[in-house]
């Protein structure tokens, strides 16, 4: 900071000085100014029509960042600081570059064929507020890759000249003009991090991400195991990420058979997995090598070094590759829904799946049964039966979401094939996180609804605006726990919350339905009211054990104060409990927190509210090693599966 400042002073004494008694002065002594005593722009706004006796409008508002450990922005995170931290000549310049990259394969005219491939490579700008950095506006699609076949690893051959032009804006940087402040600068920018699925993120980190050692944490320490009869790779040893003494890891039936006494593997920096790949020739293009120049039984976990250690700060982050939470949502919601519903080719389970287990000696309540044509595989904790399908089904189809919520869910539902068809990714970032759970309430034994509630619990509390870095940590430790494995209205609350069971006047939210929406007119402004039939809160609201607010719609109170101003609303919307068909689930859609409409010149005064923090997940019973023994893992309730030979 002082080179800084003395290299300011150099540049203009006059001006330098200047600026530091502008500093010394105290806010008070222009708080009453109409413009500004610098460049003698008016204040306020110019306004058509304005009343001279009204209030008028800041031409601009100054909105200082919150720092309260929460993360909003990736300006909260670890890598940001980090760069301020280490490089702080690059920090100190607020118009340098925060980058972020993104590549992953797309179809543009909606040609499944595998006979052609297009990966756009999009670059996103962290400087920008959160609610523009996501902008199409404010995407740069730095490439195109347009090939027969997809890059693969070979990737970085088609990203070289991105790499180069990367590396000349942080060394050397750009001249750039400000338009704002009428000056010319030079322009530095810096890569923080990749934003990719799984495969794309194997192609970008050179980790191998399938076979035997596809774990980027584990490395060559990976344990895993390969299938017989589903011929796929199995990976074991997750308990080694639990606490020393927690009691999973002296389990053996709930998982595989044995007690796990490993330890935390540590992952690699980046200037491990430099200084270990730097040394060694990796071979370029698919056509397999025969002769290779290293040792592939010590690197097996690594295809090649990656290409953006070319960048001289890449060694140095901490986080330089992230997983886009889109794809993993998606890819769980498909699975559990393909394997509660049974859907052919999308379930987990299957004869395939339970000849495994008996080849591993696990579970075998569950092993499949011949006979002399058929063979019986016996019903699981999670297999749902034909009308508890169509229960939850039903369930699903007859929700009615918000405007813009999300797509009518009565049109995804197959109730003659009972599955769910055409699911895109919003679709299941909506089910997961929401809807599936209460569709499942009155289904399954407790142990499993629980685990599959508190999974989506947890993607619900991750996709936040808002996150406490301390909460994730609790979140990290509670998603270990949780993988133990017809009517919509128009509602609104009240902008006040409890969590506790027993709620008091004062300290609660109220529940109602709109009946009339009014519109009060003062000449001047008006002011929006609803009416609404609200809830009794004695014995009309409750709040279960998954933390689910529920409310009967029926129990109207409050007779005689039925109004409430609409800025003191908060939109829901109420499904019917599939377990009580007198109670409704309170469900709370993202919420309209900020105004999206601004000219292409100027970009207005946006300002986001973000939602609170995550919500604790509801704390579950842990199994010790005494009562292991009694989870089963058969449905008696449940009719298994006959499989002609």
């Amino acid at each position: 900071m002082i080179e800084v400042a003395h290299e300011e002073y150099s540049k203009d004494p006059n001006g330098f000085e200047k600026l530091l008694i502008d500093a010394e002065k105290p806010l008070k002594e222009f708080a009453n100014a109409a413009e500004c005593h610098e460049c003698g722009q008016s204040r306020w706004k110019n306004v058509k029509d304005r009343n001279e006796e009204r209030k008028q409008i800041p031409s601009k508002v100054i909105c200082e960042r919150i720092e309260d450990g929460k993360l909003r922005h990736p300006a909260d995170s670890p890598a940001w600081k980090l760069v301020d931290f280490k490089w702080p000549d690059f920090g100190f310049e607020p118009r340098n570059l925060r980058l972020a990259l993104s590549a992953d394969g797309v179809n543009p005219h909606g040609d499944m064929s595998s006979k052609y491939s297009c990966w756009p490579i999009v670059m996103v700008i962290y400087n920008l507020p959160p609610w523009l950095c996501m902008k199409e506006k404010y995407m740069m699609l730095s490439m195109l890759i347009s090939r027969p076949k997809q890059p693969g690893d070979d990737i970085g051959t088609y990203l070289a000249p991105l790499i180069e032009d990367l590396k000349l804006l942080w060394e050397n940087g750009v001249e750039c003009y400000d338009a704002y402040r009428e000056e010319v600068f030079n322009l530095r920018s810096v890569l923080l991090w990749t934003i990719n699925d799984f495969p794309a993120y194997g192609n970008l980190s050179g980790c191998c991400v399938k076979g035997y050692k596809a774990c980027p944490i584990c490395g060559d320490n990976t344990n895993s195991i390969r299938l017989r009869h589903g011929k796929k790779i199995a990976y074991l040893g997750h308990r080694r990420f639990l606490a020393r003494h927690h009691p999973y890891r002296r389990q053996k039936k709930s998982f595989n058979g044995k007690k796990e006494l490993g330890t935390i593997p540590e992952p690699l920096s980046g200037e491990d997995v430099y200084l270990k790949l730097k040394d060694l020739e990796f071979p370029k293009g698919k056509k397999i090598h025969k002769n290779l120049s290293m040792n592939r039984s010590e690197n097996i976990c690594w295809n090649r070094l990656s290409f953006f250690f070319e960048l001289p700060y890449w060694k140095d982050l901490h986080v330089r590759h992230c997983l886009d939470v889109m794809h993993i949502e998606k890819n769980v919601c498909m699975n559990i829904l393909g394997t509660l519903l049974d859907i052919p080719g999308k379930s987990k389970d299957g004869l395939n799946a339970r000849r495994d287990l008996v080849d591993l000696k696990l579970r075998l309540e569950l092993a499949p049964i011949s006979s002399e044509k058929k063979i019986f595989i016996p019903p699981a904790c999670y297999t749902l039966t034909k009308e508890e399908k169509r229960c939850v089904l039903k369930t699903l189809s007859r929700i009615k979401v918000p405007e813009g919520y999300s797509s009518n869910i009565r049109n995804l539902v197959s109730m003659k094939d009972l599955k769910l068809n055409s699911l895109k990714s919003h679709d299941c970032h909506v089910l997961i996180q929401q809807l599936f759970p209460i569709a499942i309430r009155s289904m399954l034994p407790k142990h499993v609804r629980y685990a599959i509630t508190r999974l989506c619990i947890f993607f619900n509390s991750v996709c936040n605006k808002v996150l406490d870095a301390q909460q994730l940590d609790k979140l990290e430790d509670d998603i270990v726990v949780s993988t133990e494995l017809e009517v919509g209205n128009s509602g609104v609350s009240d902008n006040l919350s409890s969590k506790d069971k027993n709620l008091v006047i004062g300290d609660m939210s109220f529940y109602g339905v709109i009946q009339e929406k009014w519109e009060l007119n003062y000449n001047t402004f008006n002011v929006p009211v609803f009416k609404c039939n609200w809830v009794q809160n004695s014995g009309g609201v409750r709040i279960d054990e998954l933390g689910y607010t529920l409310v009967d719609l029926n129990r109207v109170g409050h007779k005689s104060d039925s109004f409430i101003l609409a800025s003191q609303a908060k939109q829901v919307f109420y499904v019917e409990d599939p377990s009580d068909v007198r109670w409704s689930v309170v469900l709370t859609p993202p919420q309209r927190d900020f105004e999206d409409r601004y000219n292409d010149d100027e970009l207005g005064d946006t300002i986001l509210l973000c939602e609170g923090i995550p919500n604790d997940m509801p704390d579950v019973y842990l199994n010790n090693d005494l009562d292991e023994n009694v989870l089963t893992y058969v449905r008696s309730d449940c009719e298994g599966t006959w499989i002609p030979t």
